[in-house]
């Protein structure tokens, strides 16, 4: 009886929260969520040949991790980040899974970048990037469409870059201790088939020593509506509730992506500064 109790025990207190729940955020999302057959069948081929163009390129160099109050990671990124603008806006991939672990994507500690030699292919005019700060959130920022400063691209033509490429959202629904390298191109329906609770985009403002949350993931199209919800998970889970948070939608009139912007202040959580967190005070 003893021995029944036990691994009853164990069994039931492994995972990051006993009590969550993968649907409390109208989950689990699969890849391509919500789109026609067709369409999904679309993404899910481009998931596949982008995933495994980075394989064939040996561009190994992130690694999944969690983010949780336990660890010093959120600060050591926003910190560390030294790409231009990363003083000003840091951005990261976010992943919640099935078992309620915030996943983000991290430069991998197993590799030494010093011997790391990019591709003058796609970074043509070199790079010093941040290589040297492993163990670190990998910022995608200076890709971003407002910014498109980033020096390595894998395609000119879209502006797709190889900081997001390195931290995708398909990549971190894995689950933790995954990298690229682990991407078996016989077998993709191991990675295709993986559904996640959650998914989007941790934005630091570093003007205002605040953060915020939204659902842009074209990988997984979450339901923004779920915001807030998510919004107190993050404030639970790393200790720090964002400033605000932004449902992207499609417009049904005019099919364009949409978004708004909805403040955290009225919710049940506490939405601090995290000035502890940033390099200088604002």
């Amino acid at each position: 009886m003893f021995g029944i109790l036990l691994v009853f025990f164990l069994a039931s207190s492994c995972g990051t929260d006993e009590g969550f729940d993968e649907k409390q955020f109208r989950g689990p999302y699969e890849l391509g969520h919500g789109l026609s057959q067709s369409a999904k069948d679309e993404k899910t081929k481009k998931k596949i040949d982008d995933i495994t163009m980075l394989v064939g390129k040996n561009l190994f160099l992130s690694k999944t991790t969690r983010l949780n109050k336990e660890t010093s990671l959120l600060k050591d990124s926003i910190e560390n980040s030294s790409f231009p603008y990363g003083d000003k806006q840091q951005k990261y991939n976010y992943v919640i899974n099935l078992d309620g672990e915030i996943i983000v994507a991290g430069w991998d500690p197993d590799v030494d970048f010093r011997n790391v030699v990019l591709d003058v292919a796609i970074c043509p005019g070199g790079t010093d990037f941040p290589l040297q700060s492993p163990q670190r959130m990998i910022n995608w920022f200076p890709e971003s469409s407002a910014n498109g400063q980033s020096p390595c691209w894998l395609d000119t033509i879209r502006k797709d870059g190889l900081l997001d490429a390195i931290s995708k959202h398909f990549l971190l629904a894995q689950g933790v201790d995954r990298t690229i390298r682990n991407f078996n191109p016989g077998m993709p329906s191991e990675w295709t088939d993986t559904k996640v609770s959650y998914a989007g985009e941790l934005i630091v403002d570093l003007d205002s020593c605040t953060y915020s949350l939204n659902n842009n993931s074209g990988t997984y199209l979450p339901v923004g509506d779920e915001l807030k919800k998510v919004a107190e998970y993050f404030a639970e889970e790393i200790g720090v509730g964002p400033f605000s948070y932004v449902n992207y939608y499609k417009d049904t009139n005019s099919s364009k992506i949409q978004s708004e912007i909805h403040a955290t202040e009225n919710l049940s959580i506490t939405t601090t500064q995290i000035s502890t967190l940033c390099p200088v005070n604002p």
